[in-house]
């Protein structure tokens, strides 16, 4: 039985039965799983990270079709708004492209970056 830390963690992340391949990945993919989408993990960590990164505004996907993925996405909007981010919630599914439409999302994200900057300079 292994018990190395994996690729892609931190001390946060240590998994174990790594020496099986659907294991470790299975490891990977749940425990990340658990924290990116799930409040009140997702939450804190998004507003840790921001704010370690300095940034100034965040996109959040928002897909329509795939409940898991929007559980979270609320709470975290509002997490990072609390902090002081702006949020732009952009209506997309990461495995579903039938409304995608690439021109729409570059000008709602302009729009939204342009207004927020404004906003942010008054």
């Amino acid at each position: 039985m292994s018990e190395r830390p994996g690729a892609f963690t931190g001390a946060k992340y240590i998994r174990y039965n790594l020496d099986d391949p659907l294991r470790a990945l299975a490891s990977r993919i749940c425990g990340m799983n658990e924290v990116l989408h799930l409040p009140p993990w997702m939450t804190d960590w998004m507003v840790a990270e921001a704010k370690a990164c300095g940034i100034d505004a965040a996109v959040l996907l928002q897909p329509t079709t795939n409940r898991l993925s929007v559980s979270g996405a609320k709470f975290t909007k509002l997490a990072l708004e609390k902090a002081g981010i702006p949020v732009y919630e952009m209506p997309a599914d990461m495995v579903d492209a039938t409304e995608w439409s690439h021109e729409r999302m570059v000008d709602d994200v302009a729009q939204f970056l342009k207004e927020r900057t404004a906003a942010a300079q008054d």
